[in-house]
């Protein structure tokens, strides 16, 4: 009998802690009940009214603009043979150009003032090298009669030579500047 007091013993024990448990729970749902529903109260109090809109669906044009630079296939760097003012455009902005043509005239004014420095220096060049030949053929004769030194007229044809050279450099020059005077421009 000792075996079934325990086993009896047991169930009783089970049945009081389940008795227990469900006076404990129902009466803790009650309190939580309770409390909720308080706060719902309390927060339809302190709700407030705001204005409501419709929001419906209508079409838009949204434009976008991004910063970018345009690379072509081939750029070309043009650059100036010669200095001036450009009177005349006669290409158009991107228009296809050929090798030779004429895509600007520029102001002739400066081109023909130089070529006219360069006529008058070939002509101060021709007077100088006029004057070293009348002074070399002068101290040649001297020489010839011995009355100046070999110094004196070596120094005379050296500065024929040098007269002559400068001569020489002013008429390159000038034509330097013809053929920039008559080049297309």
């Amino acid at each position: 009998m000792l075996i079934m007091n325990k086993n009896y013993c047991s169930f009783l024990f089970s049945l009081f802690l389940a008795s227990l448990f469900l006076l404990i729970s129902g009466t803790g749902c009650k309190k939580k009940e309770n409390k909720q529903a308080a706060a719902m109260q309390q927060m339809q109090q302190q709700v407030k009214a705001y204005a409501v809109i419709a929001v419906e669906p209508e079409r838009a044009v949204i434009k976008s603009a991004y910063p970018a630079s345009i690379r072509g296939k081939q750029d070309i760097e043009i650059r100036p043979m010669v200095d001036g003012f450009i009177t005349q455009v006669l290409v158009d902005e991107g228009s296809f150009v050929k090798k030779g043509q004429v895509m600007f005239k520029i102001d002739p004014v400066q081109y023909q003032a130089a070529v006219e420095v360069a006529q008058a220096n070939v002509n101060v060049a021709r007077t100088n090298v006029q004057t070293a030949q009348l002074t070399y053929r002068n101290k040649r004769d001297l020489w010839d009669q011995n009355i100046i030194s070999d110094y004196e007229l070596q120094t005379a044809e050296n500065d024929l030579a040098s007269q002559s050279a400068l001569l020489e450099q002013a008429q390159a020059q000038l034509v330097s500047a013809q053929k920039t005077s008559l080049s297309p421009m």
